[in-house]
């Protein structure tokens, strides 16, 4: 559960972002002044290759870079509570001792007991558990992809209904173009941020059992 708020709190904050930083879901409002920053006066900027597809990728960054950004930042939501509840101990959660005299564990749902046995450890608690850690992330990137699909869906489900709508091509279109885009960029991004992920996650365990085996 607390998984699940914090990522459906989260995407609504990355949509309030992309509105309060002045772009809007239509071609006309895209800035495409952002392709000319840093380059102008300069050789880049030319009819060459790399004078096309720069300021493009400048536009693409501008235009999509809350769903970059949050999707780089996604596996926090994984490792920030870790580290709060090493720096501040106040913030840890008290085992429910009716679920564990159950076998249930407590309420984290993560690592069950072992959760709060070992919160003083901070995020390399996350080391000696490698499968549910990579279970965790995959559960992140699956809700993440919903509610993004979810909303790329309902886009899509407008612009279908309104297709005959005098402002089909001004309003519902372009939102639906661009939902599609930002899905497709959020999963590019999000594949990308958990194959490196897990590969710097891997390299630090194999130096961690290294340590305690030393």
């Amino acid at each position: 559960m607390y998984h699940s708020l914090t990522v459906y709190s989260g995407f609504w904050w990355i949509r309030s972002l992309f509105f309060t930083t002045g772009h809007q879901a239509t071609f006309p409002h895209i800035q495409w002044s952002a392709a000319f920053i840093g380059l102008e006066g300069t050789q880049i900027a030319g009819e060459s290759f790399t004078g096309h597809m720069l300021p493009g990728l400048l536009v693409g960054w501008n235009t999509f870079s809350c769903a970059i950004i949050s999707s780089l930042a996604l596996p926090l939501l994984l490792l920030a509570p870790f580290s709060m509840f090493l720096l501040i101990p106040r913030m840890r959660p008290v085992q429910n001792t009716h679920h564990q005299s159950n076998g249930s564990g407590g309420g984290g749902g993560l690592f069950g007991s072992a959760l709060y046995d070992s919160l003083e450890r901070g995020e390399s608690l996350l080391l000696d558990h490698p499968e549910e850690t990579h279970a965790a992330l995959a559960n992140l990137a699956i809700k993440f992809l919903v509610i993004k699909g979810f909303k790329v869906f309902c886009c899509m489900l407008a612009a279908a209904v309104l297709r005959r709508h005098l402002m089909v091509w001004k309003i519902f279109a372009p939102k639906f173009i661009f939902e599609a885009v930002g899905f497709l960029v959020a999963l590019l991004v999000l594949a990308a941020t958990l194959l490196l992920m897990r590969r710097v996650y891997n390299a630090l365990a194999t130096s961690f059992i290294k340590l305690k085996v030393s």
